[in-house]
């Protein structure tokens, strides 16, 4: 309640009538065990603190309450920018943006925005002095401590337990206050966070995105695979469904049937952004494609030995390049003398985009396989 009034205080006789329109009921101060309001008051010195006498009595927050007010304030401030900091001068625009009015540090009970950033936790933020076009400032970042390479390694595997514990959800996500007690049950063992070198969940989620995002629903976040995670597994589902046909092979018109005998549920059209079958299998064209037959538009697998190998030959060419990169219509020729495979853009952007960047007329290695070639 005081924290939606101008300077998280209010003159004490005004309370009981603000309590009343704020929450709709009487406040009764017998229901807590005491006769008096300010009894009642004074027992919460965590959250409330009484200041000035006689007709100027107020009510306000008291001190550690407003530092854990502004340190989650700053949090989620912080966590909103792309770069999780930003600078001290540019504070009030972006307390604007993210709460959509002014601020003002009499909110929190003091007269200097600096005074309660140093009251702030430990190891919560990290402010450093920078020069900002001539001018002395603060940049303002979350702290962070650094993982050590056994905590790398879990955080990996915990990608892919994400991976494995999502795909059972019909449209790929689950609640994000749902999330632990899910991974206990599916998995048999608690998920601690520590165990990462992380203290929150959301940190944890935050040190995968390239495998989950948290998505606002209204009141709820959602824990929801990211779209190339979404793809892959969609993917390996409907190649299941596809193998485990007699014929190996599906027609169109019955593969939702198909897909929900096998899974228990439709398959995810909306959550991938399409609203037909035929739309998301051209959108698995590394795991299933289409063909025409007596019987109409079949489905079929696609020969992932095949994929593997052109994977090692592009690969293999790459790598004995000084830069890891090559013009395209020199490394297209290479690839035909040195391994007499035909090789197409479209491979190589929706299969092997995992391995290989294609722009500008060039072929090159990603960076994380130019890393691993490095080691």
């Amino acid at each position: 309640m005081l924290k939606i009034v101008p300077g998280c205080k209010i003159a004490f006789y005004k309370f009981i009538p603000r309590y009343h329109h704020h929450f709709g009921k009487q406040c009764r101060v017998a229901d807590y065990g005491y006769t008096k309001l300010r009894d009642l008051l004074d027992s919460l010195p965590h959250v409330i603190q009484i200041i000035g006498e006689g007709a100027k009595t107020f009510i306000t927050l008291a001190h550690k309450a407003q530092v854990r007010r502004f340190s989650n304030d700053l949090l989620k401030m912080l966590k909103s920018q792309p770069e999780k900091q930003f600078l001290l001068s540019a504070f009030p625009a972006v307390f604007e943006r993210n709460y959509f009015k002014a601020f003002s540090v009499y909110d929190y009970g003091v007269c200097h925005l600096k005074d309660i950033l140093s009251d702030t936790p430990e190891n919560t933020f990290v402010m450093e002095d920078v020069t900002q076009e001539s001018k002395p400032d603060v940049m303002i970042s979350i702290f962070r401590r650094d993982q050590t390479q056994e905590e790398v390694m879990r955080t990996r595997g915990f990608a892919k337990e994400v991976v494995e514990l999502l795909r059972h959800s019909p449209d790929l996500s689950i609640c994000f206050n749902k999330f632990i007690p899910a991974y206990h049950q599916h998995f048999g063992r608690q998920c601690r966070v520590g165990s990462y070198g992380m203290t929150k969940l959301i940190e944890l989620f935050e040190a995968v995105t390239d495998t989950v995002e948290i998505r606002e629903d209204g009141e709820e976040r959602l824990v929801q695979l990211t779209r190339d995670k979404m793809v892959w597994v969609v993917g390996e589902q409907v190649e299941c469904v596809i193998k485990a046909s007699r014929a190996r092979c599906v027609a169109l018109t019955d593969l939702e049937e198909e897909f929900q005998k096998m899974f228990g549920h439709l398959m995810p059209l909306g959550r991938m952004g399409v609203s037909r079958v035929d739309e998301l299998v051209e959108m698995l064209q590394s795991w299933v494609r289409t063909v025409n037959s007596k019987e109409g538009t079949m489905v079929v697998t696609v020969d992932r030995g095949f994929i593997r190998t052109m994977a090692s030959n592009v690969r293999r060419l790459l790598v004995e390049q000084d830069e890891g990169t090559m013009e395209f219509e020199e490394f297209i020729d290479k690839m035909a003398t040195r391994f007499g495979s035909h090789i197409e853009v479209e491979l190589l952007t929706r299969d092997l985009s995992y391995l290989v960047d294609v722009r500008e007329g060039k072929v090159a290695l990603t960076s994380l396989q130019l890393c691993a070639r490095d080691i």
